[in-house]
């Protein structure tokens, strides 16, 4: 199987897990000591974001929803060398560490729900343009 069918199954069982009842969790290594830092993951959820920074600034700019992103930005910014973007001084402690990584867990989870209505209307907006394509192509 190539990387993209990999890729595509990996996505395809996340949103599975968010569209259900089961818990997601994320796919985090352990690093040094065996402690699970989170911090690669939280990058890449990031950069992820960025990608398409547009569509998340609705729910980074919520008033109430926000807090979602919290705890994946504290890990995402821990180690940057510029001080007025890294949220904490030092190392995170093992505990809090993994009460963040726990909010990653509920905060995905949340984050998949809150964007459900944009889900909803960019597939209606997609079965409108493939009906009329066909309607057209008759």
């Amino acid at each position: 199987m190539d990387f993209l069918g990999l890729l595509t199954r990996h996505w395809g069982s996340i949103v599975g897990k968010l569209h259900g009842e089961d818990v997601f969790a994320p796919l985090l290594l352990h690093g040094e000591g065996g402690i699970t830092q989170a911090n690669d993951w939280a990058r890449g959820f990031m950069r992820g974001v960025r990608l398409h920074y547009k569509s998340w600034k609705e729910l980074f700019d919520h008033k109430e929803q926000a807090y979602l992103l919290v705890s994946i930005l504290v890990l995402a910014h821990e180690h940057d060398p510029d001080p007025e973007m890294r949220p904490l001084e030092g190392n995170i402690d093992v505990e809090r560490r993994e009460e963040l990584i726990l909010g990653i867990a509920t905060g995905v989870t949340a984050i998949y729900r809150y964007f459900a209505p944009q889900r909803r209307r960019m597939e209606a907006r997609f079965t409108a343009e493939r009906t009329a394509y066909r309607q057209a192509e008759r």
